[in-house]
């Protein structure tokens, strides 16, 4: 009897592998560039993914940034268009470390989000 309830469980065990694997979008590139340094205040912040995503109005696709003291920087409304997020900045960014904060709903109706850093110095 034993050995016939490990061969139905190797069975299925060895169906379910074959089965595809169930991913969320993944971000795929960003403008500004994390961990970049800048000369220049970017104009908005772009976010690429690798897959479509969700609008589903409200707050459920947003990006944030904040300086180096926590404070959010003004930015414009956030836009989905297909698979890319992004936000315009009100006005040129300041000297300074800052914090891109990015929420989105991926092509599989689930949230995701992440962060990044760069910094802007003055041109020399």
């Amino acid at each position: 009897m034993n050995k016939k309830v490990l061969t139905a469980a190797l069975v299925v065990l060895l169906s379910l592998g074959g089965l595809p694997a169930q991913s969320h979008s993944q971000l795929v590139d960003a403008s500004p560039r994390p961990n970049t340094t800048l000369t220049t205040s970017p104009r908005q912040v772009l976010l690429t993914f690798n897959e479509e995503l969700i609008d589903l109005g409200g707050k459920s696709n947003v990006i944030t940034v904040t300086n180096a003291r926590n404070q959010r920087v003004a930015v414009g409304q956030t836009v989905v268009a297909s698979n890319q997020l992004s936000a315009s900045f009100s006005r040129n960014l300041a000297v300074g470390r800052y914090t891109v904060w990015w929420r989105a709903v991926s092509a599989d109706g689930h949230p995701i989000s992440g962060k990044y850093r760069f910094s802007i110095t003055k041109r020399r």
